[in-house]
């Protein structure tokens, strides 16, 4: 499993886990060789400057970017970039005959792990988990402390499609759930002695039930959870086989901003 990473490729691993980055806030597709907006990020500055879903980008910069064969990575390297900087689009909108034209300055856009929360009935929970990222201990903290506030005592937990993240965000996720002493998980390596964590008092759902759902894209964190939780009797696992990653790896930044983990 050992790899280098080029500066470039490191970034954009640690992007996403790091909880945000520059940019203009929408989500888009690729359809028909055009870029279309699904979604503008709440609170974003596309929003702000009046983007909508179902938007269709035309020119980037005065240069026109459809009807030409352009991917996902291009289109992120053109929207993104440094906080406070300016990109002009041509965008063409349902009903209306001519490209408006928007200016929106890049900012740093959130993102989030959880994807949603809610009360399924009047006392069951739900919380779909995307990744472990440098937010989402807090993230499933506060979704937890808003549906108990809601009288929820039993928890379907989400983790399909996810797959994984950082170890410690893993731990704190699981001791949410899970009574003090219980083992979590241990890593063991050649040159690297045993290493326990165990599950500390305080969770903000030790007891109640918990089913937590799984697929084959469950991997490393997920299955960290989703493992502390069958082997310690905490949940019920429903779901498909997981991915089965069965390794924790680190690591190791170089002075060019690569990495060989």
């Amino acid at each position: 499993h050992s790899t280098y990473l080029t500066s470039e490729e490191f970034k954009k691993e640690q992007e996403s886990l790091k909880g945000g980055f520059d940019g203009i806030g929408v989500q888009f597709r690729i359809i028909s060789d055009t870029i279309v907006v699904i979604q503008p990020v709440k609170g974003g500055p596309s929003i702000k400057a009046g983007i909508m879903a179902g938007d269709r980008i035309v020119t980037i910069n005065d240069t026109i970017r459809a009807g030409k064969k352009i991917e996902n990575e291009d289109v992120m390297r053109l929207l993104k970039g440094k906080k406070g900087t300016r990109v002009k689009l041509g965008i063409k909108r349902e009903g209306v005959s001519k490209l408006i034209t928007f200016v929106v300055n890049r900012e740093e856009i959130p993102t989030y792990s959880v994807d949603y929360y809610g009360m399924i009935d009047s006392k069951t929970g739900y919380i779909r988990l995307s990744q472990f990222s440098q937010t989402t201990d807090k993230e499933v903290n506060d979704a937890l402390q808003s549906l108990k506030s809601k009288s929820m005592k039993q928890l379907v937990f989400d983790l399909r499609g996810n797959g994984g993240g950082y170890l410690e965000q893993a731990y704190k996720v699981a001791d949410q759930f899970l009574p003090l002493g219980d083992l979590i998980v241990y890593t063991e390596g050649r040159r690297r002695d045993r290493s326990d964590l165990v599950a500390t008092e305080g969770g903000l759902f030790e007891r109640g039930k918990l089913i937590i759902l799984i697929d084959e894209l469950s991997a490393s964190a997920s299955e960290i959870v989703s493992g502390a939780m069958q082997d310690n009797d905490r949940a019920m696992i429903v779901g498909r086989r997981t991915f089965g990653k069965g390794l924790v790896q680190e690591q190791k930044l170089l002075p060019d901003g690569s990495a060989i983990r």
